[in-house]
């Protein structure tokens, strides 16, 4: 039960709004060539207490990166007044691999170095 509790307050505390101290950067599929995973061209990158998410640049949606971003995602949470929904909506289709989509790691990863 105590860590049921911790876990909540983690999740609520960094499901507030988007706070000055947080990081971000504007990424493209044209920087990735074709590794791009996404079906739109740009976005921002953002770092916000060890969430990771990509904002769509066109639209304005939010889309988890990595763990605790998909927990918030799951759990119907925002990043502001942005919901964080889950990344697969728009993530392509892998060419090489029939089933899968592609991978978001390398961008994932690239947001987790805007945390440090």
């Amino acid at each position: 039960m105590k860590k049921i509790v911790i876990t909540a307050l983690v999740l609520l505390m960094s499901a507030g709004a988007y706070a000055a101290g947080d990081k971000s950067k504007t990424i493209t599929a044209k920087s990735y060539g074709d590794k791009w995973p996404f079906t739109f061209e740009k976005g921002e990158l953002i770092c916000s207490t060890g969430i990771v998410v990509l904002k769509n640049s066109k639209d304005g949606k939010v889309y988890a990166l990595n763990g605790m971003a998909n927990a918030l995602a799951d759990s119907g949470r925002k990043l502001g007044k942005s919901p964080i929904l889950n990344n697969k909506a728009v993530t392509k289709h892998d060419p090489q691999v029939a089933g899968y989509q592609m991978s978001t790691v390398d961008i994932m990863m690239e947001g987790r170095e805007l945390c440090n």
